[in-house]
């Protein structure tokens, strides 16, 4: 089973083709009235490759349900000569056909693979339910209902005992409003759950039980925060994960790679490099590279693995500096993975042409973090809200108008940012003091 990212316009789908090259079984543009995990189109590729991801590793029963009646040719329209409403009606019946075997044939089975079953039937019920609260049409309404009906019938039939169990787990919960906070984080506490990560699962039997599956969805996760990362940047952009190694993804733009991201057995992003015409502008110790790639890469998928450190970097727990005016250095607090411990790296900036890199940490104290910059807004925000006004009562002719952000210029102390006020003035370079986003409605 293949995957192929189509474009419609200036937006973006995904079709799932079965081995043989010119059997479709999936059209996201087409279908995804009959899914709603699915989209209509979206945006940009990589969004759509997620997407595609995501479908074929969770809702794998519409695919066993839309393979009966795939098209030979996904260049050709299809005829349709029945309501959407009988569409999904019969898609969920077949899909009804599918699971009911699947729960029958569990009786024999383990505990595990009953549960899978369960827990499958238990999605698809939460999508009729979610369809018939925006299905308009009574007679319809009523007719998914009953379909409805026939899904929660399965579970009384062949899954009650895990049906009780979980509702006596609802039951056992305190009510929201009775939840105690988690209490904050120490600076010399041990790393917050978003580094989980940090388990050594090559020795541990967490790692035997990830299967290649939930592999390729946790990096094609990587992939779309990059993305994400640089879309700004960056227009049709789209990523490939290699398989069956599972160990690298390739970030295109416009179908020519820009970026290659190394993941580690223990499913750490340990690399980001820049590959193609993206490296003849930008070599990997470039500033540039650092701040307009590395660093905001990070920043969204929120950690870093150093390998020769074995030190694993949170941005959320420690912020990455940016580039300062001149040489400097900065220690950075990180997870001792082989250690079990705090420990420090520093992010050097050297040069008359500054360049980056790692070294090992000079100092016992972290008196010169990169924690130690503070900033009203992050480069990221200026460039998603780009319209800012002035609240400097002492430049009296701008104070209090909007204008477009042109330029961000960070620095470790500060933000210097270039705004074109329009009106016949021209483009004024202001300190984010004296300066706040005004937020756009969407």
């Amino acid at each position: 089973m293949n995957t192929r990212i189509i474009s419609s316009g200036d937006r973006y789908g995904f079709a799932i083709i079965d081995d043989n090259p010119s059997k479709v079984v999936y059209v996201s543009t087409l279908h995804y009235f009959l899914t709603p995990s699915v989209k209509s189109s979206y945006e940009q590729p990589f969004q759509a490759r997620s997407a595609s991801y995501r479908f074929i590793n969770n809702r794998s029963y519409h695919i066993d349900a839309l393979r009966k009646k795939a098209t030979e040719d996904m260049t050709k329209p299809i005829a349709v000569d029945i309501s959407a409403e009988k569409m999904l009606e019969d898609h969920y019946m077949e899909i009804y056909n599918g699971v009911k075997g699947k729960a029958r044939s569990s009786k024999k089975s383990s505990d595990e693979n009953r549960e899978k079953v369960y827990n499958e039937i238990k999605i698809i019920v939460g999508e009729l339910e979610n369809i018939t609260q925006n299905i308009k049409d009574l007679k319809s309404k009523r007719k998914i209902k009953r379909i409805l009906m026939l899904y929660k019938q399965l579970i009384r039939k062949h899954f009650d005992d895990f049906a009780k169990k979980a509702s006596e787990q609802e039951d056992a919960m305190p009510p929201a409003s009775q939840m105690s906070p988690l209490p904050p984080m120490s600076p010399m506490s041990p790393m917050s759950p978003i580094t989980a990560s940090i388990i050594n699962m090559e020795s541990s039997d967490l790692f035997k039980l990830i299967d290649v599956n939930i592999k390729e969805e946790i990096l094609g996760d990587y992939a779309e925060k990059a993305c994400d990362a640089i879309s700004k940047k960056h227009k049709d952009l789209d990523y490939v994960i290699d398989c069956p190694s599972l160990d690298n993804i390739t970030i295109f733009s416009s179908g020519e790679p820009i970026l290659n991201i190394r993941v580690n057995s223990k499913l750490n992003v340990s690399g980001i490099f820049p590959t193609g015409e993206l490296y003849g502008m930008y070599p990997f110790h470039s500033v540039e590279f650092y701040q307009r790639y590395w660093k905001p890469i990070v920043e969204t998928i929120k950690h870093f693995y150093l390998t020769d450190a074995s030190l694993l970097l949170c941005p959320e727990r420690n912020p990455l500096p940016n580039i300062p005016k001149e040489e400097k250095k900065y220690a950075l607090e990180g997870w001792d993975v082989e250690n079990n411990r705090l420990s420090k790296v520093d992010v050097s900036f050297k040069g008359d042409r500054l360049t980056w890199m790692f070294e090992p940490s000079e100092s016992t104290d972290l008196t010169l973090t990169a924690s130690n910059y503070v900033s009203k807004y992050t480069e990221q925000d200026y460039i998603n809200t780009p319209i800012v006004k002035c609240i400097d009562p002492n430049l009296k002719s701008i104070y209090g108008r909007t204008g477009t952000v042109v330029q961000v210029i960070p620095y470790v102390d500060h933000m210097e940012i270039d705004v074109d006020f329009g009106r016949g003035l021209d483009i004024v370079r202001l300190t984010e003091e004296k300066l706040e986003i005004v937020p756009v409605d969407v």
